[in-house]
């Protein structure tokens, strides 16, 4: 099955759920997606989201998501784990497409509770006509559509596609990959799969016209049927072209 994700990777306007007032803050703090995508020349609204601030890195900042006062296409969870069902709750009151979540502690941790609330965040995410990314990721990184989890990240696109269930994986891909002047079109760091999946993302890249080259890293696949047949439509597209090309799964 094809998801047309573009409204993902090219959103018109992004929201930090968990941007930090702290003048030192890391990869984690939301702070670094938006500057990601501040060096990236994101073309929409950025909206920090903050309890008590009044502005985060120069944008204005909003209590909470239903106080901005645009329809938003991507929201970006950094907060804590105790915080994210309320703010799904107020994503889906709002009508957000798509929620990133950075914010990890669930089903990776091994215990049942954490388990069950990454349940709960798939339950109603499916009932609010939400996608989700994640959880325990950090989600995505598009020249062409502004994004950026992280200042460090070239600017300009290439024909690269990666998609990676590990964060520090797609990173150094990225990061490696600059180095030998190699360029990616859309790189997604995915975590735990609860919705959005391996095969997801590999069916997107194959029908994307920016796409010519695509990789990935996973973990495990909770629907193996579903990628295998993403793979193999992959084969057979790279097989009809006139391009050199390889296709193989390597395991671990």
């Amino acid at each position: 099955m094809y998801l047309d994700l573009d409204d993902l990777f090219k959103p018109k306007s992004i929201a930090v759920i968990g941007a930090s007032t702290k003048k030192n803050w890391g990869w984690s703090s939301g702070n670094s997606w938006i500057a990601g995508a501040i060096k990236q020349g994101f073309e929409g609204p950025i909206y920090p989201v903050h309890p008590k601030a009044k502005a985060i890195l120069g944008l204005k900042a909003y209590p909470t998501i239903l106080d901005v006062p645009d329809d938003i296409d991507l929201a970006i969870f950094t907060v804590p784990i105790k915080a994210v069902i309320n703010s799904l709750y107020e994503c889906v009151e709002k009508g957000v497409q798509y929620v990133h979540l950075l914010t990890a502690g669930f089903t990776e941790t091994g215990r049942e509770e954490d388990a069950n609330i990454e349940k709960e965040l798939v339950d109603i995410a499916k009932k609010g006509g939400i996608r989700l990314i994640g959880p325990n990721c950090m989600g995505i990184y598009c020249p062409d559509g502004g994004l950026a989890w992280t200042g460090d990240f070239p600017t300009t696109s290439g024909s690269i596609g990666f998609f990676s269930q590990s964060g520090q994986m797609a990173y150094h891909v990225v990061r490696g990959g600059a180095r030998q002047q190699l360029r990616y079109s859309k790189v997604v760091s995915f975590g735990n799969a609860c919705d959005l999946q391996a095969h997801d993302f590999l069916n997107y890249l194959i029908r994307d016209k920016r796409t010519t080259v695509m990789g990935a890293y996973l973990e495990g696949l909770k629907d193996g049927p579903a990628f295998l047949e993403a793979a193999r439509k992959a084969t057979r597209l790279l097989a009809a072209s006139t391009l050199p090309c390889e296709s193989r799964i390597t395991p671990r």
